[in-house]
């Protein structure tokens, strides 16, 4: 995770924060295919479907997108905050945050008076909706960390030419601003995550987060005033293409811990119709006598455990695993 961090870190001093941003919508592509190789998680046709759209989108946001090398000053970049383009942002995002922040606390107090009526049409409405409130705000929060980090990379730059930018008071206002969007983002997402589904509120918080990184990006350093009309059109395309695939993900069902315990069950259920089997050798189900091997056998001076002895060990497993389980779920 710090790598990663460090390496979009790095990326924003090479390009501009509406490619680098987008891009990382890969993330969830790999996340995919390391969940079927690792966890044995099930590829279906819309997860097929939804990649093949991220990637699609990806290549026309890094086709299409600015790809101009411009290196700003501190001087420089304290005028892009008076932009009336910026100012206009800025008044639209920190009403938005308001807004969406208002919206948590009063679904949270109206979820926690409809405890006791959880069947309830508006307990279910407010319990589908404050999800969508956390990632929206952790994404409209971490956008504004993107947009901290690009100015603080270019102030870097800008040091590294030369230039005392670290003398002015300006440079840590921007530095305190970065790190207060870093955490808050992370909070909001860790409120949502603590209580919802992480396939709810991931891909909501990345659809958020890529959309106003690119709008930030495009209101604060003008990443789009020389946009040819064929990018106008390509590159809010790949956006859309992205979003709808990240979207398709999000429809991935994962396998619960309890639903993986219970398929675990199932087997052990299955073998134990079979010979016991009194090694760690797999035993022979419904086979010839002559077919069980000599190592199935109990050993000189050992007794064959009792079938209510195997069968007090399996419970007594499959009871330690549920409770792992139990705290598992507690724990999440």
């Amino acid at each position: 995770v710090i790598l990663g961090a460090v390496a979009d870190f790095g990326a924003l001093g090479f390009a501009a924060q509406s490619l680098i941003t987008p891009v990382g919508g890969f993330t969830m592509v790999a996340n995919l295919f390391f969940a079927s190789y690792w966890l044995g998680e099930t590829i279906t046709r819309l997860d097929l479907a939804a990649t093949l759209l991220i990637i699609l989108g990806i290549i026309l946001v890094a086709a299409f997108a600015d790809k101009s090398s411009q290196c700003f000053s501190l001087d420089s970049l304290m005028c892009l905050y008076k932009r009336p383009q910026f100012i206009g942002y800025a008044v639209v995002i920190f009403g938005s945050i308001i807004v969406v922040y208002v919206g948590i606390i009063f679904t949270r107090r109206r979820i926690i008076a409809l405890k006791d009526e959880t069947d309830s049409r508006a307990y279910k409405r407010l319990h589908m909706i404050s999800p969508l409130l956390c990632a929206s705000l952790s994404g409209l929060i971490g956008a504004q960390s993107v947009l901290f980090a690009k100015s603080t990379i270019e102030i870097l730059k800008s040091t590294a030419r030369g230039n005392p930018e670290f003398s002015n008071v300006a440079t840590y206002i921007i530095l305190i601003c970065m790190l207060v969007a870093i955490f808050g983002q992370i909070h909001w997402l860790a409120v949502g995550l603590k209580d919802f589904d992480a396939v709810i509120m991931v891909p909501v918080f990345q659809c958020v987060f890529v959309v106003f990184s690119i709008i930030g990006g495009a209101a604060y350093f003008g990443e789009f005033r020389t946009f040819s009309r064929l990018q106008t059109i390509m590159f809010p395309l790949g956006v859309v293409i992205l979003v709808i695939g990240v979207l398709g993900l999000a429809m991935h069902k994962s396998r619960s811990a309890e639903e993986l315990l219970n398929e675990e069950d199932d087997i052990e259920s299955a073998l134990e119709v079979g010979t016991p089997v009194y090694n760690d050798e797999p035993s022979v189900v419904d086979g010839p006598p002559s077919s069980v091997s000599s190592t199935h056998t109990p050993k000189a001076g050992s007794a064959a455990p009792s079938s209510t002895q195997t069968g007090a060990s399996h419970y007594v497993d499959r009871a330690s695993r549920r409770e792992s389980v139990n705290r598992y779920d507690e724990f999440t």
